[in-house]
This record gives C-alpha cells, sequence and structure tokens, in this order.
C-alpha cells in the first residue's frame, strides 16, 4: 500500500468513527430513519467493529452484536437475530452493475461529505 493509500485508509476509519458519533448524538430523539438495506447497516456496523475502537465502560472492544443492535434502535429498525448472515452472504466485490456498500461509502468520503452515512439515513422533521 502506498503512503497516499494509508492515508486515506487512516481518515476513512476517522471518519467511521465520526459517522458513528454523529448517529449516536443525532439519533437520540428517535427521529432517524435508516433507508438503505439491513445488509448496508451490518456491513457499516461491522466496519466500526474492526476498527475495535469503540468500547465499553470496562474499557473493552464492544461486541459486533451489541453495536447492531445499538445502532438499530438509533435508526429505527429492528436489529436482526443474526447479524453475522448479512456480512457472510454480502457482495464481496463489486460488479459491473451493482457496488458494494464500502465502494459507495468511499466514494461519498472521497467527495468531501462530512457524514457519509448521512446519504443513507434520513430524519423525521420537526412538527
Amino acid at each position: 500500500m502506498t503512503e497516499n493509500q494509508n492515508l486515506t485508509k487512516e481518515k476513512m476509519n476517522h471518519v467511521l468513527l465520526s459517522d458513528y458519533t454523529w448517529i449516536h448524538e443525532t439519533g437520540k430523539d428517535g427521529k432517524l430513519s435508516w433507508d438503505s438495506s439491513m445488509a448496508d447497516l451490518c456491513i457499516w456496523v461491522h466496519q466500526l467493529f474492526l476498527l475495535f475502537a469503540i468500547t465499553d465502560k470496562h474499557g473493552n472492544a464492544r461486541k459486533y452484536k451489541s453495536l447492531v443492535r445499538e445502532i438499530c434502535a438509533l435508526t429505527n429498525r429492528n436489529a436482526p437475530h443474526n447479524p453475522n448472515s448479512y456480512i457472510n452472504n454480502s457482495q464481496r466485490e463489486d460488479s459491473a452493475w451493482n457496488k458494494t456498500f464500502i465502494t459507495r461509502y468511499k466514494e461519498i468520503f472521497l467527495s468531501g461529505e462530512q457524514h457519509p452515512i448521512s446519504h443513507f439515513l434520513s430524519r423525521e422533521k420537526d412538527r
């Protein structure tokens, strides 16, 4: 990997964590909705999980399934019983007609969007 690719990967990891914090703050009022597929949600959370940067109150890395449950609760989705199945069955590579979630997320990130995850969410308007 080149130095530029390493820097981009490091920045993208930072944005993943920033998006997690943003969802945590923005989703507290119960007005966020995940508009993309459950597979996309699980893949995004799995990327967060692989960073081992989100910890519990004891400083231990959070479990994947607990992160999925938390994000589902914040985005008004029912948590899947087996989120690992979405990872195991997810598309591994881009095809001519279908880009993987990570490719779509990275393209949004590279366009300069502060919170790429916001493209997969909607927010209920205040009344």
